[in-house]
């Protein structure tokens, strides 16, 4: 919900939304895996045709939607593989 504030330096008011931290994040993670962007996260190997992240970053990206997440591995699991357990 947007809030209306006072800015000091302008003497203006200005809307502050409670959600736009949300949408930023969302924007940020959206580019971190956009092909198109340059970024140091994600490759391809050609060779076994498969994907490579790199995993302090999408832990990062995890802490941004969950800021109170302790650093842990991350193992990559089939949907099937994590219903059952």
């Amino acid at each position: 919900m947007a809030k209306l504030g006072v800015n000091s330096k302008l003497g203006v008011k200005v809307n502050f939304c409670e959600d736009c931290g949300k949408y930023n994040i969302g924007t940020h993670i959206h580019d971190l895996f956009n092909w198109e962007k340059f970024h140091l996260m994600m490759g391809f190997d050609k060779e076994s045709n498969e994907i490579l992240l790199v995993e302090e970053q999408l832990m990062r990206i995890i802490q941004m939607v969950n800021p109170a997440q302790a650093v842990r591995k991350i193992r990559l699991v089939s949907q099937e593989e994590l219903w059952k357990r």
